[in-house]
């Protein structure tokens, strides 16, 4: 799992700060196609673990529009590139991406969040996470699942309003 951690300070005399934990990576990308929303999930926990063991409250957060901006070659699955593409994938954690274009297109991104002060952002409602100092397989899938919920919950709530009605969520 890729993650970028990033501090993001609160407001004067709203609180402390957050810590950002954006979830993605190489695999990621090759999903990366427009009127698309496919997110590499289904087998990813680290996050989930890592949250069980410090008692951190998870946010889910998304964003519309950011499959739109590039148009990337997409390659047959049994391809020789896109065979060469997953090799390198798989061995060296790479993607390679075949953009179409250099420049993105002029397309608005909204990330979703609905429970938060920060202005012009859509997050979804944080989920209570108890503090577990060796979480069992079982606590990492129930919060796995519950995460995932959440995620679906934001989409559907939210795909209308962006102009995403006929985009279906996949989890993979």
């Amino acid at each position: 799992m890729n993650l970028l951690i990033t501090p993001i300070s609160g407001k004067e005399g709203t609180g402390g700060q957050v810590v950002a934990v954006i979830v993605g990576g190489f695999r990621d990308a090759h999903y990366s196609l427009p009127n698309t929303m496919i997110l590499s999930l289904k087998n990813r926990k680290g996050l989930m673990k890592i949250a069980l063991t410090h008692g951190t409250s998870l946010v889910p957060v998304l964003s519309f529009g950011e499959n739109d901006l590039y148009e990337q070659k997409v390659f047959a699955p049994d391809s020789w590139f896109r065979k060469c593409q997953e090799y390198v994938l798989a061995k060296l954690h790479v993607a390679i991406p075949i953009p179409s274009t250099i420049i993105p297109r002029r397309r608005p991104v909204t990330t979703v969040v609905i429970y938060s002060y920060f202005v012009g952002y859509l997050v979804g409602k944080p989920i209570d996470v108890p503090k577990v100092d060796n979480p069992s397989d079982d606590e990492i899938n129930r919060l796995h699942k519950q995460y995932i919920k959440s995620l679906e919950k934001l989409f559907n709530d939210n795909k209308c309003k962006y102009g995403f009605n006929d985009v279906e969520l996949v989890i993979d």
